[in-house]
């Protein structure tokens, strides 16, 4: 099993099969599909993964909105300072936005066949950027409570980096988005 730096309840690690024969019948699409099958199931996956960076986002949200509500610094809570308040509202626009790109994500895939490209690549490009976004102004809100771990910030902060990498870097996604706009310029 893999030690990840994130998402250790979902465990990892690496199988190797050695002289193993599967019967034709056992085989998934037609010879040659293998790679359009796999791409069709990472668009799917791009979509779970732009939610679950939704969510790592969204817990981060939750963490400095509960600290800056019981912070008091200068004689008032952090949330009605005019900078932090600045931090919480733009905070929050990302999650909103990035809950709202998955939403759409999902919707395409699950009733379209086969599964689009360009809003699943979409959504996790914006919502895995928002995780960490969001997970960094949290712990920059939080201060050094932020670092420690029994605040929990810091399985936020590693969660949100392991988004990153699932179902595309930001660059294959880039790629993929701007592929899209290219073959569907015409419904722009």
């Amino acid at each position: 099993m893999a030690d990840k730096m994130g998402y250790r309840a979902c465990l990892g690690s690496e199988l190797e099969f050695h002289d193993v024969r599967v019967p034709a019948e056992y085989m998934v699409g037609a010879e040659g599909e293998g790679m359009a099958i796999n791409m069709a199931q990472s668009n799917m996956a791009r979509a779970a993964v732009a939610g679950i960076s939704t969510g790592v986002a969204r817990s981060a949200l939750e963490q400095a909105v509960a600290w800056c509500g019981e912070r008091v610094q200068g004689g008032r809570p952090l949330k009605d300072q005019q900078f932090t308040a600045a931090k919480l509202a733009g905070m929050a626009a990302k999650v909103d936005a990035a809950r709202l790109l998955y939403l759409r994500a999902a919707d395409k895939v699950d009733n379209e066949l086969p599964p689009p490209v360009y809003e699943p690549a979409a959504a996790k490009l914006f919502a895995d950027r928002t995780a960490i976004d969001v997970a960094e102004t949290a712990l920059s809100l939080l201060g050094a409570r932020g670092y420690l771990r029994s605040y929990g910030l810091e399985k936020t902060m590693r969660d949100a980096l392991g988004t990153r990498i699932y179902e595309g870097t930001p660059e294959v996604l880039a790629l993929a988005v701007t592929e899209s706009l290219y073959a569907e310029k015409d419904e722009w």
